[in-house]
């Protein structure tokens, strides 16, 4: 009986722990027909439960809209929510047949039926089972072969990228211990600031900020303004037709989704579609431009590495970031909790959630080698070749 309860009192911790370091998948984990980590799911599994993936299974998304993920052998065997579901017991040729077909727009359209138009999508697991499925082309084991072999590709991509974030964030942690500099990450607003930490809008948060700000410009630290140009303008005119990169298209591993919107200038559907594409900044993107999300609350970024092969523009909610060397590294820097901090401190309005660009120019930088940033903007440019 004290070994029963022992167990389960090391269940109940290890549960604990999964979920407070989010040690599981989410819908949004989901896309592309496998699944897409964030840095918490590169973690090793401490908690072995059915509801953890396995290699072969195949895992829907039941909320909102159903998609599916094939789960490989380099996918870490964290649990799923209770919005998504597990296919168990395929082969590994019948399982990626099964996530293939489930993203064609026939199954999809059979998913996510709705009683009333205006019903939330909820994939039912009767719906599931009763599913018919087209027989599997003999052609079909060669080519998940292939695709096996890309996502290990892939993975090890990954997980350079996500050893490369550690680095970052571990070289971080230890400058600023090493030079005592802590900020305020208690959600109670209240702190003695020195007169010249206030700033003349007599906000908390601004003040916190400007705190660690010149503390870090006291030991080499440097604003934004000094190593980029924030939102660089040009007079180009509009292009007729062009991409439109909006928040949610900046993924976890810092690439652009692949289904960016188009809007063509000459085409005008409806009015409030045109009032969407009035609110676009007019520079094209360009290579090396670093892109940041204003949203603070989604604190997102994305360096832009290679060339993009169309017209792409950014959404209002999006500020352009021109480094003037090592746009890579300063990307990384941007992820850290640090900067992610900062950003917070500095949003406006009445529901606190976007940053002006003129509040953009206050974030400052730790003291960067320019040895370590060729490095990591090295390493950066390496491990996104293959994601």
């Amino acid at each position: 009986a004290a070994s029963d309860v022992y167990k389960r009192q090391r269940l109940a911790k290890a549960f604990e722990a999964t979920v407070l370091g989010e040690l599981f998948y989410r819908m949004r984990h989901i896309s592309d027909m496998r699944l897409n980590p964030e840095a918490a799911q590169y973690s090793s599994p401490i908690i072995s439960l059915e509801s953890c993936i396995k290699p072969s299974d195949v895992v829907i998304r039941r909320v909102g809209s159903a998609l599916a993920a094939y789960v490989s052998e380099f996918d870490r065997q964290h649990p799923i929510d209770a919005n998504m579901a597990i296919i168990r017991g395929l082969n590994r040729y019948d399982a990626l047949w099964l996530t293939y077909c489930l993203q064609q727009p026939v199954y999809v359209d059979y998913l996510e039926q709705r009683i009333v138009s205006t019903d939330m999508v909820r994939v039912g697991l009767s719906k599931i089972k009763n599913m018919p499925l087209g027989p599997k082309p003999q052609e079909f084991n060669e080519l998940t072969d292939q695709y096996i072999a890309c996502l290990e590709t892939l993975y090890f991509s990954q997980m350079h990228l996500h050893e490369l974030r550690e680095q970052v964030s571990k070289w971080l942690d230890e400058y600023l211990k090493n030079n005592s500099i802590e900020w305020n990450k208690k959600q109670l607003k209240t702190a003695w600031f020195n007169a010249e930490d206030l700033t003349e809008r007599l906000d908390f948060g601004f003040s916190e900020q400007s705190k660690v700000s010149r503390q870090l410009i006291a030991i080499g630290g440097q604003y934004l303004t000094d190593l980029a140009v924030i939102d660089p303008q040009n007079n180009q005119i509009l292009p007729e037709r062009y991409q439109l990169v909006k928040i949610r298209d900046l993924k976890p591993n810092l690439t652009l989704s692949e289904n960016l919107a188009t809007i063509d200038e000459n085409v005008k559907k409806t009015e409030k579609l045109n009032n969407k594409i009035k609110k676009v900044k007019k520079r094209l993107i360009q290579k090396n431009d670093v892109l940041i999300s204003t949203f603070a609350r989604e604190s997102k970024v994305l360096w832009i590495n290679q060339k993009l092969d169309q017209n792409t523009l950014v959404s209002e909610h999006l500020s352009t970031l021109f480094f003037h060397q090592y746009a890579g590294a300063y990307t990384l820097l941007l992820e850290t909790p640090l900067m992610k901090w900062q950003l917070t401190q500095l949003v406006t309005g009445n529901v606190q959630s976007f940053i002006n660009l003129s509040d953009l120019a206050n974030i400052t930088f730790p003291q960067l080698p320019n040895e370590k940033a060729a490095d990591w903007h090295h390493e950066l440019d390496l491990s996104l070749i293959h994601i």
